[in-house]
């Protein structure tokens, strides 16, 4: 198991987890995987917890015959793996979402520190090609561009903002801070190796895969704990019962996650006998 304990940042953590399950991950048929239900913060917070509680078992499960014993060692880093592919989608719409508030704020100031610029080279205070180039292209990086160049130009021009001045220095520090808060946000999905159809696709195996190893362990602790009966509480599922906004159709358990107890040990079967012997 990772070591829960580790200095280092969540973001980078979680995509070194992702990373690490990249085998995993393309282990999986795609045609077989189950619609995706999970509430990903609930389910990694459940299963880092799990991973927890069950660390001084670890002996005792990985000595059970035919019992995989990755399950329990990669479950943290499925864990933060999810995280990982929900984070990053979370930030993509909130991306999408703030994005065009801050190119209309752009626009307008371009309009307004271009039409300046155009004046100043008519002028004879600033030269007329690096204005010139600000009337090619479109789109938020070449909003981003143009507003960095127009600072640029208005600081290094000489006297360009005073008084008398139709343009103030609050609003080509504004078209900075755009630049910036722009420039930010479009980094948000400068993952050239995870568009937005591969991370959907990537959450869904991961679903499953943690789906999977959780109520793999759940059979064992039911195995090993029978007399005590907390396999519940020591892997307990990764689905909120009954939470508000779930889809219809969509199991309150995963059914890998619901079957172990009732498919548990036969209480006449004999102490020694294991679930998993081949």
């Amino acid at each position: 198991m990772s070591d829960p304990s580790t200095d280092q940042p969540a973001p980078d953590r979680d995509r070194a987890s992702f990373d690490r399950t990249a085998s995993a991950r393309a282990a999986v048929d795609v045609s077989s995987l189950p619609a995706y239900g999970l509430d990903a913060v609930y389910a990694s917070a459940q299963a880092l917890a799990t991973a927890r509680r069950l660390a001084p078992y670890r002996s005792d499960i990985a000595a059970l015959p035919g019992f995989d014993i990755g399950h329990l060692d990669q479950l943290e880093d499925l864990a933060n793996a999810l995280l990982f592919t929900q984070v990053t989608l979370v930030a993509r719409a909130n991306r999408v979402r703030q994005l065009p508030t801050l190119a209309t704020e752009g626009y307008s100031l371009r309009a307004l520190l271009l039409a300046y610029a155009d004046l100043l080279v008519l002028k004879g205070r600033t030269p007329a090609e690096p204005v010139a180039r600000l009337r090619e292209g479109g789109g938020y990086r070449d909003l981003v561009e143009d507003l960095a160049a127009l600072v640029r130009i208005l600081r290094e021009a000489p006297d360009a903002v005073g008084p008398a001045a139709p343009v103030t220095a609050a609003e080509i520090d504004r078209a900075a801070e755009l630049a910036r808060a722009m420039t930010l946000e479009l980094g948000a999905d400068s993952d050239p190796d995870l568009p937005h159809h591969t991370i959907l696709l990537e959450r869904q195996k991961l679903g499953m895969l943690l789906a999977r190893a959780q109520g793999q362990l759940r059979r064992a602790v039911a195995y090993l704990r029978f007399d005590e009966g907390d396999a519940v509480s020591l892997v307990p599922s990764l689905y909120i019962r009954g939470a508000r906004g779930r889809r219809a159709g969509e199991p309150d358990e995963a059914p890998e996650e619901a079957a172990p107890l009732s498919a548990g040990p036969d209480p006449s079967a004999a102490a020694s006998d294991s679930p998993f012997e081949t």
